[in-house]
């Protein structure tokens, strides 16, 4: 089972932080890779690898800001009228808020910080468009992509978590230590709960409404 794009660890790094020189649970270990990959994507609200056409569907709104998602934007495409295909002209937006956020100005509508005219038919004057755009980092399996190399962080999360399903394979979840004579043993059932809210809290989007 090779690893793709999506995948936010390397396989070696794996092997080496567990001290296996073998190949024998190279399979399990590229799939475990795949799942703390996702669990990431999950609880952060983000895809983070490489895609020279990411796209996002927006309706009309408020304000002028537009989430887009995938981190690190390197450069918008188009941003199209999805009823009428109409492309909005490149003076109409811009890249901003640390590479996250599009700023999108209506056609003859004057954008403040603090969003615009109440009074403005905003469906009408703003009905929903779609937005294409280069985006997110380089990951281990991809290359030459221009981007930003995936963030550090990122790597040493979906590490340890591939650790910790791996020393943790068959474990009841409910039992958290077991006694050997006078001795116990402690499992780290929190180990991947921790790992979320420490290591990748900077790359949480936060969803409200």
């Amino acid at each position: 089972m090779a690893l793709t794009a999506t995948e936010y660890a390397e396989l070696s790094n794996v092997k080496e932080e567990l001290g296996i020189t073998g190949s024998t649970d190279d399979n399990y270990l590229e799939r475990l890779i795949k799942v703390a990959s996702r669990r990431v994507d999950h609880w952060c609200h983000r895809t983070f690898h490489y895609e020279a056409a990411a796209t996002l569907d927006f309706a009309y709104r408020k304000w002028p800001w537009v989430d887009l998602v995938k981190p690190n934007v390197i450069a918008i495409t188009s941003v199209t009228d999805t009823e009428t295909s109409e492309a909005l002209a490149a003076t109409g937006y811009a890249i901003a808020r640390d590479q996250l956020y599009l700023k999108v100005s209506l056609p003859n509508t004057a954008w403040t910080d603090g969003g615009i005219d109440e009074q403005i038919d905003y469906e009408s004057a703003f009905p929903r468009h779609r937005v294409v755009y280069e985006a997110g980092y380089e990951t281990p399996e991809q290359s030459a992509t221009g981007a930003d190399p995936l963030p550090i962080d990122i790597q040493f999360a979906v590490e340890g978590m591939v650790v910790d399903y791996f020393m943790n394979k068959g474990q009841n979840p409910r039992i958290k230590r077991e006694h050997v004579l006078e001795s116990a043993v402690w499992f780290d059932v929190n180990f991947r709960e921790a790992l979320m809210e420490s290591v990748l809290a900077p790359y949480r989007r936060i969803i409200q409404g």
